[in-house]
């Protein structure tokens, strides 16, 4: 038993002689595959530009928020910001430890966090310490980067979500 199909408003010419046979059923298919293909190329490519387009960018690229040099921003982990007269990009990797003491308990030592942020296309990595004044900041050429504070601190019993965390930082000469 033989099931045919028929796509309404879809016409094909008839298959060329080419000394080979053609099944009926590969013809009609090959048939309709062309005329989508022909009727929505324009559209198959612009969608297909605009996902490598969105996609291809560089993970240091400053699709992220544009901020002044010398002026506070937050990030999320994974985001970056442009520092404008800086003409650098920050961007907030990670939390790699979270070690502070929770801000419902009693501790002997305050703890430290660690923040790794990404700087400039080169890729130079660095650790933020929130607990540690000397190691909150590091040079980058004739820049300074600041972590200015970690958010959200930890309460006892409850775990931080990695992708929670928020980063507030600044840029300086």
């Amino acid at each position: 038993m033989r099931t045919s199909v028929h796509f309404p408003g879809l016409s094909a010419p008839q298959p060329q002689a080419t000394g080979r046979r053609v099944r009926k059923r590969d013809w009609r298919v090959s048939c309709f595959l062309s005329n989508v293909v022909d009727s929505r190329m324009p559209v198959i490519v612009l969608a297909l530009g605009c996902v490598l387009g969105t996609t291809a960018c560089d993970g240091d690229s400053p699709a992220g928020p544009t901020v002044p040099l010398a002026e506070q921003f937050t990030l999320a982990p994974g985001e970056s910001a442009f520092v404008e007269e800086a003409s650098v990009v920050v961007r907030f990797l990670r939390v790699s430890s979270d070690s502070r003491c929770p801000a419902d308990a009693v501790c002997i030592q305050a703890g430290d966090a660690i923040v790794l942020v990404r700087v400039g296309g080169g890729g130079a990595e660095y650790e933020l310490h929130t607990n540690d004044g000397s190691r909150a900041a590091v040079t980058h050429g004739a820049f300074r980067i600041e972590l200015v504070r970690l958010e959200p601190y930890p309460f006892s019993g409850s775990a931080i979500d990695p992708a929670s965390y928020r980063a507030t930082l600044v840029v300086s000469r």
